[in-house]
């Protein structure tokens, strides 16, 4: 990156409503909500001390305080502009510096370098890694998750903080970490295709085993209705005995009272 990409010696003021962000700024993660709590407490309280960076009026960096002061309902936010013939490099290499990414995770950096092979900013998986100082073994489980496993989803909130369970409703265990949740899914996936199989096995019965299930159900179904008819008679047949000497005891003492008498 050429040393004057940037004009530090003059410092601008503009208004916060008109700004918007430029696409490489996009590619960052936003801090979670108390590092933002943190940088809006301090805003409030000493203002804006470090001015934003723009390239042809976009937000390169620095767009927590631009979003603060819109919070805040500030019309006028400082910032320093990168001169009009500086190239997408510099720019990527501006926003990708260690400063701008202070507030990264190991996972945050490995889809971040996912995306910026995506959309092209590098050829390869390794390139990105390596320009964006992202451990190239997270890389590739951010690839696993989103391309093989088909779940950009879980990329998108883990870039905005937003864990995933590798657990349970009953007992969750939310987790950032890629390696934890590619092998989650593969799990999934296997369990998945598992149960398929077993159901297509369950599907594919000749007609001949189909005649001999029905069968057996028949008879089980007559075995266990007599059954069920004999323990009923039982039942019944108590029950009747039980009446009986319960008549008998009572004509028992009625006689026994009209003998006293």
């Amino acid at each position: 990156m050429s040393k004057n990409i940037i004009e530090l010696q003059e410092i601008h003021t503009f208004n916060v409503a008109e700004l918007v962000l430029h696409p490489s700024a996009e590619l960052m993660p936003l801090m979670n909500d108390d590092m933002y709590n943190t940088l809006k407490e301090d805003i409030m309280i000493n203002g804006q001390i470090e001015p934003i960076t723009l390239y042809r009026g976009k937000i390169v960096d620095g767009r927590h305080r631009w979003m603060i002061l819109k919070e805040l309902n500030e019309p006028s936010i400082k910032a320093v502009k990168m001169n009009n013939n500086s190239t997408l490099k510099d720019i990527n290499t501006l926003v990708h510096s260690k400063e701008t990414r202070r507030h990264e995770s190991a996972t945050h950096l490995a889809i971040r370098a996912f995306r910026a092979k995506q959309v092209g900013t590098y050829k390869t998986y390794a390139e990105a890694a390596v320009a964006i100082g992202a451990n190239s073994k997270r890389v590739s489980e951010a690839k696993k998750i989103g391309i093989d496993l088909g779940r950009m989803d879980i990329l998108d909130n883990l870039f905005s903080n937003i864990q995933f369970n590798v657990g349970t409703t009953y007992e969750p265990r939310p987790t950032d970490s890629l390696g934890s949740i590619k092998r989650f899914l593969e799990e999934l996936q296997a369990t998945a295709v598992k149960n398929k199989g077993k159901n297509k096995r369950a599907h594919s019965i000749s007609e001949d085993e189909q005649l001999e299930i029905t069968s057996t159900v028949t008879t089980l179904q007559a075995k266990y209705s007599l059954a069920f008819m004999e323990v009923l008679s039982k039942q019944l047949y108590s029950s009747v005995l039980a009446r009986v000497d319960a008549a008998a005891t009572d004509e028992s003492n009625t006689t026994y009272q009209i003998a006293t008498k």
